[in-house]
Order: C-alpha cells, then sequence, then structure tokens
C-alpha cells in the first residue's frame, strides 16, 4: 500500500529534472502532488495523471513570496490540506562559468532570491496550513555538486548554499513554537 495516500505535498522546481522525478515518486507513493515551478509544468502533471497519480500544476515564482502564498492557498484549495513541501527550486545549470570578480550583482541577486529567499517564502507560506492541521512536513533539497565540480559556476551556486541551510537550522531552533519533538506541525 502506498505510503502517502492522501498526503498533500508541494514539490518546488519540480517542471524538469530532480523535482520532476521527485514528483512522480511521491504520487506513486500516493501523495496528491502540487507541481511547481515558473516552467510550464503540464508534462509533469500529464505522466503523472497518466501513471494513476493525482497531481496539479501551479506558476509560481519562488522569489515572490505573494506568489508562495499564492502557491500554498491553491494546493489548500485543491486538496484540503498541505501537509508536505519540498523546497528543489534553484538557479544552478543555467549560470554562466566565469570568475567571481566577473559576476554581476543582478546575477547574484536573482540566485539569492531564488536559492535563498525562495526557500524562505515557500517555507512561511506553508507553515499556517501545517499548524492549522497540526501536522506538516519540510524537505530542503540540497547538493553535494560543489565537491565534484572544479570551475567558476559554482562559486556563485556556493554563495546560496550554505543561507538556505541556515534557513533550516533556524527553522529548527524554532521548532519549540512550530513542531513537536519529531519535527511535526502543532497548533
Amino acid at each position: 500500500m502506498p505510503t502517502l495516500t492522501g498526503k498533500a505535498i508541494i514539490i518546488t522546481g519540480a517542471a524538469q529534472g530532480i523535482g520532476a522525478v521527485l514528483a512522480a515518486a511521491l504520487a506513486t507513493e500516493g501523495a496528491l502532488v502540487a507541481v511547481s515551478d515558473v516552467r510550464d509544468c503540464s508534462e509533469v502533471v500529464d505522466r503523472i495523471t497518466l501513471a494513476g497519480g493525482q497531481a496539479i500544476g501551479i506558476g509560481a515564482d519562488v522569489s515572490d513570496d505573494a506568489a508562495c502564498s499564492a502557491l500554498a492557498k491553491k494546493t489548500f484549495d485543491a486538496y484540503g490540506s498541505v501537509d508536505g513541501l519540498v523546497t528543489n527550486a534553484a538557479i544552478f545549470s543555467s549560470l554562466e562559468r566565469k570568475s567571481f570578480d566577473r559576476i554581476t550583482v543582478p546575477e547574484w541577486d536573482q540566485v539569492m532570491a531564488v536559492n535563498v529567499r525562495g526557500v524562505f517564502n515557500c517555507v512561511q507560506a506553508v507553515v499556517p496550513y501545517m499548524k492549522e492541521r497540526g501536522y506538516g512536513k519540510i524537505v530542503r533539497c540540497g547538493t553535494t555538486a560543489l565537491r565534484y565540480i572544479q570551475g567558476c559556476r559554482a562559486c556563485l551556486y556556493a554563495c546560496a548554499g550554505p543561507r538556505s541551510r541556515g534557513i533550516r537550522h533556524s527553522r529548527q531552533r524554532l521548532r519549540s513554537g512550530l513542531d513537536d519533538e519529531r519535527g511535526r506541525a502543532r497548533k
């Protein structure tokens, strides 16, 4: 029997790659999946529904707090709960290879907005739904790619990684107000 039957889970950055694979895997386990990305999610949603799963596509830019709030609300409206969040959205593969001294402020700001603030925006958007229900799980996707990547594209991406890990650790410190001792959201 699927282990996530009836659990509504949002996956950001899910129009392709790891996010799309995660969405399909969660649907296979019975999750009600909200596939989200700035790109069109219809192919992923179609693959999931053709395989017998339940999925909706919701376009959202995680760097925009209002878009994240709308993502959480649309998921709740469609499924009646928000039980899980997988923050997978990130900018990496599209980054131009260049030395650190050639990174522009707009490039820096865009990566930080998606890879760092996007995590914060999504978590902040779903926590009220999880607290109301007394249940919720949040998973932050990360990478060990920097251990293996040589080159300058990684330097900008590397700066964002520790920041999003800091959000995770801050969330852990706030558990007394958000979560019980097992990491579940409480009212």
